[in-house]
C-alpha cells in the first residue's frame, strides 16, 4: 500500500509517417498520464487506467523529425505516486 507505481518507457524511437504505440511497462493498476514534449511546447499529452504489465498509448503521427521529451507519471489506488522522463526521437 505505499509502494509506488514504477514504470519503465519501452519505445525510444518512431517515424513521422504514422501514428505508433508508445509502450510502457506499468508494475502495479495505476492511472498513467502521459506528455510529449518539444523544447517548451507540448505536443501531446492524456491518461488513461492501466492494469500491470506492458501497455500501450496510441500518439498521433508527429509530423516533425527530432528529438521530443516523454514523461510518463502514475498514480495507484492508495494514491502512490510515480514518474519517469525520457527520450522520442523521431525519423522520417
Amino acid at each position: 500500500l505505499t509502494t509506488p507505481p514504477e514504470l519503465t518507457h519501452l519505445t525510444l524511437r518512431a517515424r513521422t509517417t504514422a501514428a505508433f504505440g508508445l509502450r510502457f511497462q506499468l508494475s502495479k493498476y495505476s492511472h498513467v498520464g502521459v506528455v510529449i514534449t518539444r523544447g517548451p511546447e507540448t505536443v501531446f499529452s492524456t491518461s488513461a487506467t492501466f492494469p500491470y504489465g506492458a501497455d500501450s498509448f496510441t500518439i498521433p503521427r508527429l509530423k516533425q523529425p527530432g528529438s521530443f521529451g516523454v514523461t510518463l507519471a502514475a498514480t495507484d489506488l492508495a494514491g502512490n505516486f510515480g514518474r519517469i522522463t525520457g527520450t522520442l526521437t523521431v525519423t522520417r
